[in-house]
């Protein structure tokens, strides 16, 4: 995994990430966002209309990172 700065790439091992959030704002909104902190950053990726793309995402996150406990409360597809 990268993340892109004003003149190149960082790369980021797996390990890093420390905490990944799913954020639905309101239920009836179609506007999704993930946060993601590595290390002492935050990063958030906002998705409009893409609730199968933010999933995905999620979950192969959670999965590196080891951490699928607690994920059925959130109405996620964990087959993603």
């Amino acid at each position: 995994m990268s993340y892109a700065g004003k003149k190149k790439d960082y790369p980021v091992s797996y390990d890093k990430i420390t905490n990944v959030n799913l954020v639905i704002p309101d239920p009836d909104m179609r506007y999704y966002v993930l946060k993601i902190d590595i290390e002492k950053e935050q990063f958030v990726l906002p998705f409009m209309g893409k609730r199968d793309m933010c999933d995905a995402i999620y979950v192969h996150l959670l999965k590196k990172n080891g951490n699928l406990s607690g994920i059925a409360e959130t109405g996620v597809r964990t087959d993603a």
